[in-house]
């Protein structure tokens, strides 16, 4: 779902994914802009919803859709409610923390991370939301602070942090991480059997986006996706540069980071983007792409 023009103020996802503190974020370009402050009085209730007429909100896509569609009717019928929805958004590389970010710390650590932390506090300040929790990975690594091995931490009254372990307990770079993507899933239903299960699953860029959408399929429950940046675009920007292509693809990943990207526009309910371009020139050239759900 684009943003509507000229509104600094727009809340873009049933994740309601807020444009909030002039954060750099980064586009499915690839490319870098700046968002505007949005206040926290913006809501949940800028969706592409039909009122069903006794008050609960109903999508447009909830037969024939993707999988969790009845899921997705089910918690958009709680937004009329208060303190009743929990998100779960996953970004599962870089080092995430919530004070003294380490932005710049390397290529994965970097707009992404801010634009999450940012969504989770805007989120947990909605009315309708009784819990945010954003996943990522546990590291144990001497190289690194402490921090990152913390289990939970809280970043805002009602929203945390949840570190899963997963793979190695260094810390990698993203392209390192798809071997142990299964294992995250397999520990995140774990964590959910104990914690209990989120009504919105909120996936960013590719690797957390495949993660998201197998979640959502073994438990038949919404997922959104948001990109950040395309595999398909990147790639064909770097062989336009000159790059060779068997050299790019080893360093990359682009055939595991392209895969992950069709699963998860397949399984979302809705995808966020920021600009019409984005929907039509870069989401265009995708298998499944569906753009009456961004």
């Amino acid at each position: 779902m684009s943003p509507s023009q000229g509104s600094a103020t727009s809340v873009h996802t049933a994740a309601g994914t807020a444009h909030t503190a002039a954060g750099t974020v980064h586009n499915a370009a690839g490319t870098e802009h700046r968002v505007r402050p949005v206040s926290a009085a913006s809501s949940l209730t800028h969706l592409p919803l039909d009122d069903g007429g006794g008050g609960t909100a109903t999508t447009h896509w909830t037969e024939g859709g993707p999988a969790g569609s009845q899921a997705w009717e089910h918690s958009m019928g709680l937004l009329g409610k208060q303190d009743e929805i929990k998100i779960t958004l996953i970004s599962l590389h870089g080092l995430i923390r919530g004070k003294n970010l380490q932005l710049g710390y390397d290529a994965d650590t970097g707009g992404q991370v801010k634009y999450a932390l940012e969504l989770a506090r805007e989120l947990a300040m909605q009315p309708q939301v009784r819990e945010v929790e954003l996943l990522t990975r546990q590291i144990f690594d001497p190289r690194i602070d402490d921090d990152y091995a913390q289990v939970e931490e809280a970043i805002a009254e009602n929203a945390k942090i949840i570190r899963i372990p997963f793979g190695p307990k260094r810390y990698l770079r993203k392209e390192a991480l798809w071997p142990y993507i299964e294992m995250f899933v397999d520990q995140t239903l774990a964590h959910f059997k104990r914690s209990g299960l989120p009504h919105i699953l909120h996936g960013h860029y590719a690797d957390a986006g495949f993660a998201g959408a197998k979640l959502a399929h073994l438990l038949h429950i919404p997922f959104i996706f948001t990109g950040h940046s395309l595999g398909r675009v990147k790639r064909q920007r770097l062989l336009d540069d000159g790059r060779n292509a068997e050299k790019v693809d080893k360093k990359y990943h682009f055939k595991q980071r392209i895969e992950a990207e069709e699963t998860a526009l397949e399984a979302a309910s809705m995808v966020v983007t920021s600009t019409n371009q984005e929907v039509q020139d870069q989401y265009g050239i995708y298998d499944h792409y569906v753009p009456s759900r961004m």
